[in-house]
């Protein structure tokens, strides 16, 4: 990383050897070796993160909405999301247009929800 003008480099088990061999160019260089920090220390800290929040603690899943009319694919989504909103032990966490909007002349909106059990999702849908 002394290339990019970093002043650290994250490292983990399996880059150990990496990170020895570019101590060594860096010495001979007559550079001094950037701070090095353990990439599993970064990996706790986002478990502790995400726990709450992301998988694999809660399960993602994302319902699909296709019409060849726009209207109606939004119109379902909407009716879906009303219904979603009644389930405490889920969370819409986004909806709207999917990133690609037309596939197969069908127009494409989606909702993303999140819990902590799968069962959560099948018994509410």
């Amino acid at each position: 990383m002394y290339a990019l003008d970093v002043d650290f480099e994250m490292y983990g088990k399996d880059l150990i050897e990496s990170a020895i061999l570019s101590t060594k160019i860096i010495k001979l260089l007559g550079k001094n070796n950037p701070s090095g920090f353990a990439y599993e220390l970064f990996l706790d800290d986002e478990k502790e993160f995400r726990k709450e929040l992301y998988p694999p603690y809660k399960k993602l899943c994302r319902i699909l909405f296709a019409h060849k009319n726009a209207n109606i694919a939004n119109q379902k989504m909407l009716q879906m999301q009303m219904e979603l909103l009644k389930f405490e032990d889920i969370e819409i966490v986004g909806s709207g247009k999917a990133p690609i909007e037309r596939v197969a002349n069908k127009f494409r909106f989606n909702i993303f929800i999140i819990c902590f059990y799968l069962t959560e999702i099948e018994s509410n849908l």
